[in-house]
């Protein structure tokens, strides 16, 4: 699987997954990026809820020297669904190259190139010179 394709798919499953705040906030959506890492043996996984039900997340890869890591860091949460949609918020249509569903554009597509770039890095099994760290938050 391509990055771009796994980028897309990724795209599609978390905007199925709903993560608004105020609503069900993120741990849905940390608990699908933990389950994507959870194979990993060259990644240490840190969670750590911030308030009741609202982990933040950090997958790294360490490399001998830890300071300046490259860190990817981005939000899990998207506002609440609102008025005025004409396709299923949750159902991530693609539609003439474009992903239609709350979320898409922010954050769950960056969201994506992040974790497909991180998982990406982990498959080469190649330690880098300066850790890696990818992390989803709560809230922005």
């Amino acid at each position: 699987m391509s990055l771009l394709t796994s980028a897309v798919s990724m795209t599609k499953a978390m905007v199925q997954i709903d993560s608004t705040d105020p609503g069900t906030y993120e741990k849905a959506m940390a608990d699908w990026i933990e389950q994507q890492l959870s194979d990993l043996s060259n990644v240490l996984i840190t969670r750590e809820n911030v308030l009741p039900g609202r982990p933040n997340l950090m997958a790294e890869i360490p490399g001998p020297k830890d300071l300046p890591a490259l860190v990817m860091i981005c939000h899990m949460d998207t506002v609440v669904i609102g008025d005025g949609w004409t396709l299923p918020p949750f159902e991530a249509i693609e539609k003439d190259g474009k992903i239609y569903g709350r979320g898409a554009c922010d954050m769950k597509s960056g969201l994506a190139c992040a974790l497909s770039a991180f998982l990406k890095a982990t498959a080469s099994r190649k330690q880098p010179r300066h850790s890696f760290v990818f992390i989803g938050t709560i809230d922005e």
